[in-house]
């Protein structure tokens, strides 16, 4: 089995693959002797998941830990994440489950010193293409910390960026070459434990926010769509379901999704890098529509959608209105969605 040596320049899909591949004679004995005869049971899901999770266990016991497989790494993170506890990651390395404490908190350092110096916006697995329609999305994520009053709970601005799925071979070629050749300095040959984060000051906006232009009103009339009745079934139908509480019946957007067949392109969604404010400042609105700009030049795009809560987005409003013509230019901002963004994070919890 050859080894893979972890990048000193990491990124987030190194530490996923690990530093090797399970072979097919192992993965083959592994499920062997899980499934047994059963030819249904060695293709089944949960036989897959166990192989290859005993097959990492035995690749990082033989190895003493010189070879560390993708469930190592990434269990370990995972671990460390939830829960923080340094005896409960050391024990399941004394278990040969994971690594130590110590390597994760190096591949974790190493892992954000290489991300924080990518000079683009957009996260790596973006791909700079015109076709691929892009847009970002911006809103509060509490932090669930004590304040002296007990009250105003701190909160940061989380951003994400979705873009439509591409199957062209030569589109993933050109990801493949971009995320190659970053222009990140050199790791040095022992890594590093600490990272000392370089928070950026946001420039303080002074002017006087106020709402010049009036938003005008749709001259066409309001038109009732030719599946209204269908529509309205489906939502008696979902409504009835909850009532009679039929087994094993979704949320709204779950049950829309078995009924409806949705051609849209499928969308990929990444975060950006969070913002410790709350996102109703001022400095920080003006600074996700700075940022919206930059990915929407970073991705080739004619323009880029941004979507806010109501809040956020009145206050978008007035920047935009306020604001410079050349700075913010409406066709570049459509800066209101709330429907579409809670959408969005409801996979996020």
């Amino acid at each position: 089995m050859d080894k893979t040596t972890l990048p000193a320049v990491m990124k987030m899909e190194d530490l996923i693959n690990g530093e090797c591949t399970i072979s097919e004679k192992l993965d083959r004995f592994f499920k062997a002797l899980i499934g047994g005869k059963d030819i249904r049971h060695r293709d089944g899901v949960n036989c897959h998941i166990l192989s290859d999770s005993l097959a990492s266990d035995a690749i990082y016991c033989v190895s003493n830990g010189t070879v560390k497989p993708s469930k190592h790494i990434t269990l370990g993170m995972t671990v460390k994440s939830l829960t923080s506890s340094r005896k409960m990651i050391n024990n399941l390395n004394r278990l040969g489950h994971c690594c130590n404490y110590n390597t994760l908190e190096e591949l974790e350092t190493e892992a954000t010193i290489s991300s924080v110096n990518r000079s683009q916006i957009f996260p790596p697995d973006i791909i700079q293409n015109l076709s691929l329609s892009t847009g970002v999305a911006f809103d509060n994520f509490d932090r669930y910390v004590d304040t002296l009053t007990g009250k105003d709970t701190l909160q940061d601005t989380v951003g994400i960026i979705y873009q439509n799925v591409s199957d062209d071979y030569d589109i993933k070629l050109i990801l493949s070459s971009i995320s190659g050749n970053l222009d990140i300095p050199l790791s040095p040959t022992k890594r590093r434990r600490t990272f000392n984060e370089e928070i950026p000051e946001l420039p303080s906006f002074s002017h006087r926010l106020e709402m010049l232009e009036n938003l005008t009103p749709v001259d066409n009339e309001l038109t009732l769509p030719a599946n209204l009745t269908l529509i309205e079934t489906i939502d008696l139908l979902y409504l009835l379901s909850h009532f009679l509480h039929v087994p094993n019946t979704p949320m709204w957007i779950g049950f829309n999704s078995k009924i409806i067949k949705d051609t849209s392109p499928k969308q990929k969604v990444s975060y950006l890098t969070s913002i410790n404010f709350s996102p109703t400042n001022v400095a920080v609105v003006k600074h996700t529509m700075e940022q919206a700009q930059v990915v929407g030049k970073e991705c080739n795009q004619t323009y880029v959608q941004v979507t806010y809560d109501l809040a956020i987005a009145k206050i978008a409003f007035k920047i935009q209105s306020t604001s410079k013509p050349q700075s913010f230019h409406p066709s570049w901002f459509i800066p209101f969605n709330d429907g579409f963004l809670q959408s969005h994070r409801s996979f996020y919890k």
